[in-house]
């Protein structure tokens, strides 16, 4: 089972709303690489042995793709086509916006009209 990470933030691009959407895929580090980097004090010896890649990102522009629900459906069908995700892996979404007020604002006018 693989296990992927996708950070989503809403942001204005010079006064447009866009949602960039940054993947990385979480991978475990073998025991050579754990026991160097336990010796090194970048890890602990009870710390989870799994570190990230990034594996590519995307961003999006259309307002009505902007939505929560339709940016995770997004994130998910670039997995499974770019990286091979398949049902049985699992993922983590980690939200942010810049300037969150204004992004939301446009993004909400813009589904209800």
């Amino acid at each position: 089972m693989n296990r992927y990470r996708i950070d989503a933030t809403w942001r204005l691009d010079d006064g447009d709303p866009s949602v960039r959407l940054e993947f990385e895929k979480i991978e475990r580090y073998d025991e050579a690489q754990q026991a160097r980097l336990v010796a090194v004090g970048m890890l602990r010896p009870d710390d989870d042995p799994v570190g990230r890649a990034s594996i590519g990102e995307l961003v999006v522009t259309e307002l009505a793709d902007m939505t929560p629900k339709r940016v995770r459906r997004t994130a998910l069908a670039w997995l499974a086509e770019n990286a091979g995700m398949r049902p049985e892996d699992s993922y983590e979404l980690h939200t942010a916006t810049q300037d969150a007020r204004e992004v939301l604002a446009r993004i909400e006018a813009a589904v209800s009209a």
